[in-house]
């Protein structure tokens, strides 16, 4: 499978840290975004973007590391939106209810 990449963009904590999200998201390298994620919510960050434009692939695995994600922020008062979603990624979302 194809890598994962992932740049981060933050600013303020007030202000969403858009994630942008390329290649192939999957059981090879989810964990990627795992610590992320727990780095940003360590530092208090608890409203992501998920810009999805670039993601070709999307697995169960990335399906259970976004939804997790969003708990995590949710028990922190914060919260996750998915942008700019593939025509491909979205089918595979839609098809996971």
């Amino acid at each position: 499978m194809e890598d994962l990449l992932i740049d981060i963009k933050k600013d303020l904590r007030e202000h969403p840290v858009v994630i942008s999200l390329s290649g192939y998201l999957d059981s090879s390298n989810y964990y990627k975004i795992v610590e992320a994620m727990d780095d940003l919510l360590n530092g208090g960050y608890f409203y992501l973007i998920y810009s999805m434009k670039d993601l070709e692939y999307l697995s169960s695995a990335g399906i259970s590391v976004i939804i997790e994600t969003l708990d995590k922020l949710k028990a922190k008062g914060g919260d996750l939106k998915l942008t700019e979603v593939s025509p491909r990624v979205h089918k595979v979302i839609e098809l996971c209810g």
